[in-house]
């Protein structure tokens, strides 16, 4: 009796795969899969940011991004998730060349909180040249209240005759 059991419950399970199951359950599966990079692992750029707990105030910010080597930059855009809205603050931002440390002199900082933009508007355009980096460095910024990963996205706008910004990459900030 119990052999009969085994054998038939066997085949109701095998013809219940067969009629469309297995895709079901394949559909299932695959859908509790985590994308943490995104299309383009190339596009994640980096930062060091040394207290990562949430809601901690006077944090520093050094986010790192490369330039376009064939086009000056006049402008960037910084943008960042709704946790982060009166995070920064665009008086407390020094942009500097990564290797020599050079500082550029931002002429204009222009936060727009109701879409998440920060603007940085140079007095003179960064020239264009092989393999030049940017630090970001951020003063008394307040982590957010809420663990999570945070997308912060950079773009960069070049001084051709219709410019348009070029996206950069993206920061994943922890905050744990």
């Amino acid at each position: 009796m119990n052999r009969v059991f085994s054998y038939g419950l066997g085949t109701c399970l095998a013809a219940g795969f067969a009629l469309g199951g297995l895709p079901a359950l394949s559909q299932t599966l695959a859908q509790n899969n985590v994308v943490i990079f995104g299309p383009n692992r190339d596009a994640t750029l980096s930062y060091i940011l040394p207290n990562r707990r949430p809601g901690v105030r006077g944090s520093r910010y050094r986010f790192f991004a490369p330039l376009p080597s064939d086009r000056a930059v006049a402008e960037l855009q910084i943008l960042y998730p709704a946790p982060f809205v009166g995070v920064f603050n665009p008086e407390r931002i020094t942009v500097l060349d990564r290797r020599t440390q050079k500082p550029y002199t931002v002429e204009r900082a222009i936060a727009d909180p109701s879409i998440g933009s920060l603007r940085l508007v140079f007095a003179e355009p960064i020239p264009a040249a092989p393999n030049r980096d940017l630090e970001l460095a951020i003063a008394d910024v307040s982590n957010p209240r809420q663990t999570g990963m945070y997308p912060i996205e950079v773009r960069a706008l070049g001084t051709e005759a219709n410019p348009l910004f070029q996206y950069l990459g993206q920061w994943l900030v922890s905050i744990y």
